[in-house]
């Protein structure tokens, strides 16, 4: 059965993760009850302090929390609850990459250390993707270029320690574009790049949510990348929805505490880092 074009991509409902130590059977919930929905050519954004339960969240929706979490709840795609499927189910091969596409926080996690960059990236393709090499490169080619690593031809030589985190972080960006997915879930996505590369990024987000129908979750602190991404929002406080709805809204007139809160320590950061460019701007200028 297909989905209708208007139904949700995925439907998250009543979603509780709950961690359990086996040896003292204490259980500590991490995230309550959470309820939400992802559209085509829509960006939700989900926003909270660390240890919030934002990657926790992204994990439980693609199945990779470890054995000792318990969940519940629904996380509907094509008409599948993805928490009813098992680890080892040969449907995650299909879902995971091709489907929904994860940009972790912390690329080099995500690279063998024992593989060279461009066996990595082109083992991954092939696993998904009917193409000739020739078409296989120029794929690549075209979107580590958007991501601001014109140079494959050196960087495949490359292993992931010879490369910086930022870089890493592009070329898993760079793949998640490529397979073009039905939803990315993007972990942070520009937290280890440079403001202007990070620009380009952005703009290259809004590009694939537009021309391919793409669903972006993004998992965020930085309430700028909300705002720039964004039709929704999330606010997560100790894994509970606090705040939701337009995101423009929110950032303009938040209801909870805790968002307001955010906000102010925000824009308190901003005013001290001004200041202080000013302030270097000022020393460095010569008397007239």
């Amino acid at each position: 059965m297909k989905n209708n074009i208007t139904d949700p991509l995925l439907n998250v409902i009543n979603l509780t993760v709950t961690l359990c130590n086996k040896t003292t059977n204490h259980q500590h919930q991490l995230l309550h009850n959470l309820s939400f929905t992802l559209n085509r050519n829509q960006c939700l954004a989900v926003i909270g302090e660390s240890g919030s339960g934002k990657t926790i969240m992204s994990k439980a929706i693609i199945g990779l929390c470890p054995q000792e979490f318990n969940l519940s709840g629904e996380v509907i795609f094509q008409h599948q609850n993805l928490l009813t499927l098992p680890k080892n189910d040969a449907r995650w091969s299909q879902i995971r990459g091709r489907k929904i596409a994860m940009i972790p926080q912390n690329s080099l996690n995500a690279f063998n250390p024992l593989l060279s960059i461009g066996t990595q990236i082109e083992e991954t393709l092939k696993q998904h993707l009917i193409l000739s090499k020739s078409q296989l490169l120029a794929q690549i080619n075209h979107v580590l270029e958007k991501v601001a690593l014109p140079d494959y031809s050196h960087l495949a030589k490359k292993y992931p320690h010879e490369i910086s985190g930022g870089m890493l972080q592009r070329i898993t960006i760079a793949l998640a574009f490529i397979l073009k997915p039905d939803i990315i879930i993007a972990d942070e996505p520009t937290s280890s790049i440079d403001w202007l590369t990070k620009k380009e990024v952005l703009a290259f987000f809004k590009q694939l949510l537009n021309d391919h129908q793409t669903a972006l979750l993004l998992i965020t602190h930085d309430f700028a990348e909300a705002n720039e991404l964004s039709d929704h929002l999330i606010v997560l406080k100790q894994g509970k929805i606090v705040e939701t709805g337009a995101t423009k809204q929110i950032l303009s007139h938040p209801q909870h505490t805790y968002t307001q809160n955010l906000l102010n320590a925000r824009n308190k950061l901003d005013t001290f880092f001004l200041k202080h460019r000013q302030s270097d701007k000022a020393q460095r200028e010569p008397a007239c």
